[in-house]
């Protein structure tokens, strides 16, 4: 289903709705007009847009960007936890955008939506590849700085009432295999070995979480921004969970290799390897090289799955028209094999680790 946002219903929402809103503080003796509306991303569950709002205050031109997040379909319970989570994190001074308005009514735009900051800058990925390999390191420094930092948030202190609370201990590795069970069934994909969830199931009572806490549950590179002073700012959190930080740390590391592409696998190696000595060394806790593992088995099985879904998806015109653009439509059959050799290369590192678990991560990082 595609979402089409005009310039008139935006128009429309700041005049009756947004300019009451204190947080931004627009005047409310002016006329506002949209510019330069925009899809600039998106995926299966959102569209992204950017616009200009304009008016003119004392006769002078006023310029305010912003970035529009609208659910696709019925999805309040998305942009509830969204916002909630970036409200939070934001007043814990966290890089994220800053949320000024989260609308759950369909009565507006159509759809759920959030209306944020636009955040200038480069996706994490693409600004890596620009650089010389040197001075990438400076960049995964500070995002595995990035990370202790949200791991170490106290998540009972910030109130959010949309996330799913552990039970116990064992409550969170256990999860991964449910989910595994739950979304194979749901997109009716199995891996190449219908092993591996059993294999997560049986070890999660191995692996407890004493020290719970937020993570962002997408480590998609794209999800963070570089701006022009170098600061990190993490966007899109559609995912996040009170979970065990060993799970980000593990889709960091898997997002990390896949960084320069198919044919530079072993840059990407360099620096996810870097960015767990990184992790290690910044975080109070010792890093735990078994569930580590376990992490990056079950993340890389629950991405296999899904790419290959993907990949099944791409290979109709109409899917890839619908839900990601026509950009994406002369490109499809390549947007396929994308998938497919996602999927195959994570199976790969799958079957890898599972060799290698219960033994000592030997290339960066040791368990003392």
């Amino acid at each position: 289903m595609r979402t089409r946002i005009s310039s008139s219903q935006l128009e429309n929402y700041i005049h009756n709705i947004l300019r009451r809103n204190e947080e931004i503080k627009l005047p409310r003796d002016v006329s506002y007009k949209i510019a330069k509306l925009s899809k600039i991303g998106g995926g299966l569950s959102s569209v992204i847009y950017t616009f200009t709002l304009i008016y003119y205050k004392d006769s002078e031109l006023k310029e305010i960007e912003f970035v529009l997040k609208v659910y696709r379909g019925n999805e309040k319970v998305k942009c509830m936890r969204e916002s909630e989570i970036l409200r939070a994190l934001k007043s814990k001074n966290f890089p994220v955008p800053r949320v000024y308005a989260a609308e759950t009514s369909n009565k507006f735009l159509g759809r759920p939506f959030i209306l944020m900051e636009k955040v200038k800058g480069k996706p994490m990925g693409k600004y890596l590849r620009q650089l010389p390999h040197e001075k990438r390191f400076s960049i995964i420094k500070r995002f595995a700085e990035m990370l202790v930092f949200l791991h170490s948030l106290k998540w009972r202190d910030l109130k959010l009432s949309h996330l799913r609370k552990p039970i116990d201990e064992y409550d969170y590795a256990k999860f991964q295999a449910a989910s595994m069970k739950t979304l194979q069934k749901n997109l009716n994909v199995k891996l190449a070995s219908n092993q591996i969830v059993n294999w997560v199931q049986h070890n999660a009572s191995a692996h407890p979480c004493y020290h719970y806490s937020i993570i962002h549950g997408d480590m998609h590179l794209d999800n963070f921004l570089i701006t022009k002073d170098g600061k990190i700012v993490s966007i899109d959190w559609e995912y996040p969970e009170i979970g065990d930080p060993l799970k980000d740390v593990a889709l960091a590391y898997q997002n990390l290799l896949f960084a320069f592409g198919a044919r530079r696998q072993t840059e990407g190696k360099d620096i996810a390897e870097f960015f767990i000595r990184e992790y290690a060394k910044n975080s109070k806790r010792k890093l735990d090289i078994s569930k580590l593992r376990f992490y990056m088995i079950s993340s890389a099985s629950v991405e296999a799955i899904c790419y290959r879904f993907n990949c099944k998806q791409a290979l109709n015109p109409l899917f890839v028209f619908q839900n990601l653009g026509i950009k994406y439509l002369l490109a499809f059959p390549l947007l396929s094999w994308y998938f497919w050799w996602r999927s195959k290369i994570l199976q790969r590192l799958i079957m890898e680790e599972l060799k290698r678990y219960n033994f000592s991560i030997g290339g960066f990082i040791h368990e003392e």
